[in-house]
């Protein structure tokens, strides 16, 4: 067996980098979900609206995608899906400074095209990026930073959205008075042990 090629190898690294932004990207909607709902004061329901955008996208979007990825080859395909996921952030962004809803909701719809278009091409990427024996092996090492990605993404994202923002309902219910509880004031166990 020969040794992978300088190139491969730095190919493979930067595919497995998109595995970790994308991991990250995608968790970062909970976080999201809460501060566009401070800032349009909407209501649960709406709030969640980001959500499905976001997620809608995966499936009306998928299968175009593998046309495209047929089309272009892999490697086009993540440069588009790249600039998709860019158009999506700036388009995010606006919409927060311009206070319009529906363009936040369009822009995490062109933000999660463009990361299921990410995946359809990085994941046959990933395997041909050297050997076919070990392809498993490669994926499975880009699929772990894509879990990474995936449990940083949410720390990340609430000290960007979250910081200093506060939720109008912080405390739902008035608090309680501490007291002290007596053997009996103990609810009984029903039943029998025996």
């Amino acid at each position: 067996m020969q040794p992978p090629e300088r190139g491969t190898t730095s190919a493979f690294l930067s595919v497995t980098t998109l595995f970790f932004a994308w991991g990250a990207i995608t968790s970062l909607i909970d976080p999201l979900v809460a501060a566009v709902k401070g800032i349009f004061s909407l209501s649960d329901l709406m709030a969640q609206l980001s959500t499905s955008a976001f997620f809608i996208a995966y499936g009306l979007v998928s299968l175009p995608a593998a046309g495209l990825v047929r089309r272009m080859g892999p490697a086009n395909a993540i440069l588009t899906a790249l600039g998709m996921m860019i158009i999506g952030c700036v388009t995010m962004l606006g919409a927060a400074n311009l206070a319009i809803y529906a363009l936040v909701l369009a822009g995490l719809f062109v933000l999660a095209s463009g990361i299921t278009i990410l995946q359809v091409s990085a994941n046959p990427l990933a395997a041909a990026l050297g050997s076919p024996e070990r392809s498993h092996l490669r994926l499975t090492l880009s699929q772990a930073f894509n879990s990474f990605g995936t449990f940083l993404g949410p720390i990340l994202g609430a000290h960007l959205f979250l910081r200093g923002w506060r939720s109008s309902r912080a405390q739902p219910f008035p608090p309680r008075p501490a007291r002290r509880r007596s053997r009996a004031s103990i609810p009984p166990i029903s039943g029998s042990a025996g």
